[in-house]
């Protein structure tokens, strides 16, 4: 699924990048400012691919597409994304990158793989190198020799017999390639987007690979965080009332969903990014206001102590200054969900490409920028693909036949409890005559005036003898229902989209990707 076609989207970014460079946030803070850390970005991610030996192939154009996600071990809908903006590099000759979204946490990150249990296809989702809750990723180290390879033995047997060849090879390289890099890596974040890219190159991609954690030292996302601690009061009133005003929209009434309100207390706001001491669960930013000091708070803990009169949007450059030390004392900072997006779609990337779940609420932003800023964000795009992984099995029957089929089956089951007389042998004598017997019984009961206890009894009665005569059949068709769902279920998991790419055939990925770069 494409929101628009490729050329469509190339004339897309060419129109928002010029919108971009018409949009100011303020005297003190042009967002011409952008290209400063665009420049940093692409530097960094070069850096980063010149530390293994590979060279950033991609185009240096001033226009910038870009994408992102956490890094986890993407299905073939999220690499999608990816392949859009290396369709986008390709046919509009522009820039590109993915975000590292490297703040967000591992714990209970669960990834599918199809199994055998007793000769049944099934699903188990298994846990590939988690962290401890509210831990971000950028702290987690990379695996060991040991612990990689208990991983992918255990994935490994789990597949046996499972994948089609093509799918072996690809999950075979998939699999060398992250064991080299083992020892290379920094953190688990770097080990799992590299190993990725080195896949990608396969299938000729050359966007850059920008890490959230390597952008929010610079002194442009430090604006950033200024410009919203500058309005912080108006800012949460506003912040909360999009919320407010999404969940009354769309009928929601869970006040966690799809973000929680701002806390608002006397004296104090929390603000929507994360703050943290290294290798130390994330914490939430507050400001806490004390006469003329205010003080920027890691939950209760007051970690940097301001004036008022800094919280000015005349002072914007200076009080970045002042957050950048914060970084010297060993904190992090780092953007939540819609400040992440909202700041990529500023200052990062003339278009964004969403996943369908980060668009959903795309719009909060489009309406906190109109509100806070007085402006009107670029469009974004929308991307995601399904494809089979082809898993191995004797026999393919549409899920709308295998439905169809065990709703006629519950329904006959239901029909032989309640009228078991419609399924009684001809040739059955005995049960011929507790028929007959039933049947007297019934007009009994519809001529008697009187009490009908003693005649429901004796019908219920001749109900069970007639369901025991029928219990044979009963069973067979019981036996047909479980095999019609148990078939179900592994069409279901057969067709399952989440499976990682590296259980895929590469000239399937391929083959998707080509998809995009042919000229429409």
């Amino acid at each position: 699924m494409l929101s628009h076609s490729i050329d469509e989207l190339c004339l897309l970014a060419e129109s928002n990048y010029e919108k971009l460079n018409k949009i100011s946030l303020g005297d003190e803070f042009p967002l011409a400012s952008r290209f400063k850390l665009r420049e940093k970005a692409f530097q960094t991610s070069k850096e980063y691919f010149r530390r293994f030996g590979l060279t950033l192939t991609g185009n240096e154009s001033k226009i910038v597409v870009g994408t992102g996600h956490q890094p986890i071990f993407y299905h073939p809908g999220i690499l999608f994304k990816d392949m859009v903006v290396n369709a986008l590099i390709e046919r509009g000759g522009f820039s590109g990158l993915n975000l590292v979204v490297d703040s967000d946490t591992r714990h209970g990150q669960l990834i599918p793989i199809p199994c055998l249990r007793d000769g049944i296809l099934s699903l188990e989702r298994v846990e590939l190198f988690c962290g401890e809750k509210n831990v971000a990723a950028e702290e987690l180290p990379s695996p060991g020799f040991e612990e990689f390879d208990a991983a992918w033995d255990y994935i490994s047997q789990k597949i046996e017999r499972l994948l089609p060849e093509g799918n072996g090879r690809t999950f075979a390289k998939y699999s060398e390639i992250t064991r080299d890099l083992i020892p290379l890596c920094n953190n688990l974040p770097e080990l799992i987007v590299l190993s990725r890219r080195l896949f990608e190159e396969e299938m000729g991609f050359k966007h850059a690979e920008v890490f959230l954690s390597s952008l929010c030292g610079c002194e442009e996302f430090l604006c950033f965080v200024s410009l919203i601690l500058v309005r912080a009061k108006e800012f949460t009133l506003k912040y909360n009332s999009v919320l407010d005003q999404y969940r009354a929209k769309k009928g929601i009434r869970h006040p966690l969903t799809p973000f929680p309100n701002l806390k608002i207390e006397a004296g104090r706001l929390e603000l929507p990014f994360w703050v943290w001491k290294s290798e130390n669960q994330r914490s939430t930013l507050y400001l806490k206001f004390r006469g003329r000091g205010v003080e920027i708070c890691q939950d209760e803990e007051n970690i940097l102590d301001i004036e008022v009169t800094d919280l000015d949007i005349r002072n914007i450059l200076s009080l970045a200054d002042q957050l950048g030390q914060l970084a010297a004392a060993g904190y992090k900072l780092r953007p939540k969900a819609l400040m992440l997006t909202l700041f990529a779609r500023l200052f990062l990337c003339d278009l964004w490409i969403h996943g369908v779940g980060g668009a959903e609420y795309e719009e909060l932003n489009n309406q906190l920028a109109a509100d806070i800023f007085s402006v009107s964000l670029p469009p974004y795009a929308v991307a995601s693909a399904t494809l089979l992984m082809g898993i191995n099995r004797d026999a393919v029957v549409d899920n709308k036949t295998l439905e169809d089929q065990i709703e006629a089956l519950r329904n006959q089951l239901r029909l032989m409890q309640f009228n078991p007389e419609r399924f009684v042998d001809p040739a059955d004598e005995e049960a011929q005559g507790l028929i007959t017997e039933r049947t007297s019984l019934l007009e009994e009961m519809k001529r008697s005036k009187g009490p009908k206890g003693r005649l429901h009894q004796k019908v219920s009665a001749i109900n069970d003898r007639l369901r025991d005569r029928i219990a044979p059949f009963r069973q067979g068709v019981e036996s047909q229902l479980r095999k019609k769902e148990i078939a179900l279920v592994q069409e279901s998991i057969a067709a399952d989209r989440e499976f990682p790419f590296f259980l895929y055939s590469l000239n399937d990925l391929t083959v998707l990707y080509s998809s995009l770069i042919r000229k429409e």
